[in-house]
């Protein structure tokens, strides 16, 4: 089994701010130098690094669970981030599993998946990388995903560790 390597971030508690959705049963902590991305009602929750230099997003989505939670998870572990590289190769062209596998998120069984891919804007190649953990809790899927030039992402990883780590279910 993968596990998320989780190391501190070098901020001190105040440097932090909580987000808390009771409706939807999860609360998170991510660093101060990560601001809200408003967006329309999808993603339920999202954040973008504060830093140009550092260009990163990170969201959380929500959905309710329409059919049995072994056969998703089943289709999940199958596929083990195929599915994932496919959409990826259709909008840029290419696209490649760096890593994929079972992980916790606040204690459950989750699947992490990270791509890279290459945007290609003119003459320019950008990669980047993304990374999606898939969790099913209370008959509802969480998705969360971070996405991050390849350039910035160590800097970009130190945080959305952070924020997966501090990850919670909340109720129920």
């Amino acid at each position: 089994a993968m596990s998320m390597l989780v190391s501190p971030y070098a901020l001190s508690a105040t440097d932090f701010r909580i987000y808390r959705n009771e409706e939807l049963g999860f609360e998170v902590t991510y660093p101060t130098i990560w601001e809200i991305n408003k967006l329309s009602k999808e993603p339920v929750f999202a954040l973008k690094n504060k830093d140009s230099s550092k260009l990163g997003v990170f969201s959380i989505s929500v959905a309710n669970l329409r059919f049995d939670e072994q056969q998703l998870w089943n289709t999940v572990v199958t596929d083990k981030g195929r599915s994932l590289v496919e959409q990826a190769k259709a909008r840029f062209g290419e696209a490649v599993i760096r890593s994929a596998g079972e992980t916790k998120l606040s204690g459950h069984r989750a699947y992490r998946t990270e791509l890279r891919y290459v945007i290609q804007n003119l003459d320019l190649d950008f990669p980047m990388i993304s990374v999606q953990v898939v969790c099913i809790h209370n008959r509802r899927v969480y998705l969360i995903n971070f996405e991050s030039p390849e350039f910035s992402y160590g800097d970009n990883k130190r945080a959305f560790q952070s924020i997966v780590h501090s990850f919670n279910f909340r109720g129920k």
